[in-house]
């Protein structure tokens, strides 16, 4: 099932993730690569946090949605992890505890998280571009 946090799933997308996984014994997720630079804050969190350090962005990956994975493996992982007092950002990590390894399926940077009011926005955007090309409008 796909959360409503992503609206803008790419039907070609949501058809890659399935016909790539379909047989896989693990599963994977939706990601793109990173493409922006990326820092890690010295001493935690805030809007006014100092750089510690800059990442290499080589091999790293954005998680989207969806994720899909064989069911009795993916319960057991998360099972796992919550009887070891672990919570994972999402399945692919509980998967990742146990030592499995979930293919990356690359997706559309489109297939945007809404958290916040820019990302309606955002998202607003991608949909009505894709309504007037659906439409035969430019895009």
């Amino acid at each position: 099932m796909h959360d409503a946090a992503r609206p803008c799933l790419d039907a070609q997308d949501l058809e890659r993730l399935l016909g790539e996984l379909g047989t896989h014994p693990v599963g994977g997720v939706l990601a793109i690569p990173a493409t922006d630079t990326l820092k890690r804050a010295q001493g935690g969190e805030g809007t006014r946090a100092g750089v510690a350090q800059t990442l290499d962005r080589s091999g790293l990956w954005r998680a989207l949605t969806p994720q899909m994975f064989r069911y009795a493996r993916l319960c057991a992982a998360l099972d796992q992890a919550h009887a070891a007092g672990r919570f994972p950002s999402d399945e692919a990590q509980a998967l990742e505890w146990l030592g499995e390894h979930p293919l990356l399926i690359e997706g559309a940077a489109t297939n945007l998280k809404i958290t916040t009011g820019a990302d309606l926005v955002l998202a607003a955007a991608v949909l009505a571009a894709r309504r007037s090309h659906a439409l035969g409008g430019s895009s």
